[in-house]
């Protein structure tokens, strides 16, 4: 996956560091970001290499929840974001993260 809205790194001590790298917007949430972050936790889950995992944020916050500027295009239009999202990635989201969650 090319990844645009969120990097990661592995460390030879086994730790993976993940960012949400949307500095200039808070690291605000949207469905790329969603879709990356499902994509590289599965990726690390899948690396034996890999024995821990530290989500954080570029630049100074962590994430400022949804990214409003990216909804507001839901209120100018007739779309609905079911219907512009990529239905595989969101099919069922959370879902197979944990089967007591499931």
């Amino acid at each position: 996956m090319d990844l645009k809205v969120t990097r990661y790194e592995i460390r030879e001590n086994g730790v993976a560091t993940v960012w949400l790298d949307r500095p200039g917007r808070g690291n605000s949430w949207t469905s790329r970001m969603n879709a990356e972050l499902r994509w590289t936790m599965a990726t690390l889950d899948a690396d034996p290499a890999v024995r821990a995992v530290v989500l954080t944020g570029g630049g100074n916050q962590f994430c400022v929840g949804a990214d409003t500027k990216a909804l507001d295009f839901y209120t100018e239009t007739d779309e609905k974001y079911a219907d512009t999202v990529n239905k595989p990635d969101f099919a069922r989201p959370g879902h197979g993260v944990n089967p007591q969650f499931d």
